[in-house]
């Protein structure tokens, strides 16, 4: 028996789904399900139970789920002890995010810094849509993640934006530049708009077309002609908004790439004005980097870099 096989089972009922598991291992349902088979099979027991609610622990799943948990637990321990920067991350690390960078960056990365070290504590602070500085101020936080246009939009919505465009923020916080996006419109390849040779982000209400936006942070555009704008966490709605209603969706590219790039019948275009936006980690500079915030940040770079984010 590996020692990956008692993390997965751990895993697996933390998460108590087989498909939540796989997704958090970054491995598939049915690798995670053999896993499960090959152990009972060697151990010639039977581990879980299936039910209404997922499935449920045997008794001698519950003896395995104990020797799991004593075993990682042991390995972690041994990790520290062996590799000195790992034991930093015994501090706790809270992080102020969007839900969107939150949901594609963030959990993915603490993941990865979890199988890599085993002990690191760290919790997300969901913030809106971009975080500000002043949300940043008024919550206790090691770190918070703001967006930076590179250049101000003439729109009346957007003003959130531009108020990390002050010298109070080169001022008062350290800025860490992590990565630059560019900001476009996805939409069905037959859609209208695909012919136009330049689509501005100041003009794109004017072209009279529905606009639909992840609940979880709709995209401030003035909307003056009331034109539909469906609002959802679903992606299949979005896509099928787009190619059955003609909507465009307002996204940057790393966005895009997450959720529809493998989606044959969405295209997306970068807005004319090439509108890009720099996310930035910062933190006061009055404040002292840790050891464990240090290692903290150039891990977050290192994985940004894999990603090819950066």
């Amino acid at each position: 028996m590996r020692l990956e096989q008692l993390y997965f089972f751990t895993i697996l009922l933390q998460e108590n789904s087989y498909n939540k598991a796989a997704a958090k291992l970054h491995i598939t349902q049915p690798a995670l399900t053999y896993c499960i088979k090959s152990m009972e099979k060697e151990l010639g027991v039977t581990l879980l139970t299936r039910n209404t609610q997922g499935f449920s622990l045997t008794e001698d799943g519950k003896n395995v789920l104990e020797f799991s948990l004593s075993v990682t637990n042991q390995y972690q321990d041994l990790v520290s002890k062996l590799q000195k920067p790992n034991a930093a991350y015994n501090n706790t690390i809270s992080i102020l995010a969007s839900p969107l960078f939150t949901e594609l960056i963030l959990d993915p990365f603490l993941d990865s810094l979890y199988k890599k070290y085993g002990r690191i504590t760290a919790y997300l602070i969901k913030g809106e849509t971009s975080v500000t500085v002043q949300q940043y101020q008024s919550i206790h936080s090691n770190f918070a993640i703001i967006n930076r246009l590179s250049q101000p939009i003439e729109n009346k919505n957007i003003s959130y934006k531009l108020e990390n465009n002050t010298t109070f923020l080169e001022d008062n916080f350290c800025c860490i530049p992590l990565f630059q996006d560019t900001l476009g419109i996805c939409m069905g390849k037959y859609n209208k708009l695909a012919k136009i040779p330049e689509i501005t982000f100041t003009t794109l209400p004017e072209l009279h077309v529905p606009l639909t936006t992840f609940g979880i942070g709709q995209f401030p555009i003035e909307n003056p002609q009331n034109e539909l704008v469906l609002s959802s966490n679903n992606v299949s709605f979005h896509t099928r908004s787009m190619n059955e209603l003609g909507a465009v969706c307002c996204l940057y590219y790393y966005v895009y790439k997450q959720y529809f790039a493998e989606d044959d019948s969405i295209v997306w275009r970068p807005f004319s004005e090439n509108i890009t936006e720099t996310y930035y980690l910062i933190y006061p500079k009055e404040h002292t980097l840790t050891i464990a915030e240090q290692n903290f940040i150039e891990e977050l770079q290192t994985y940004l870099i894999q990603e090819n984010l950066k």
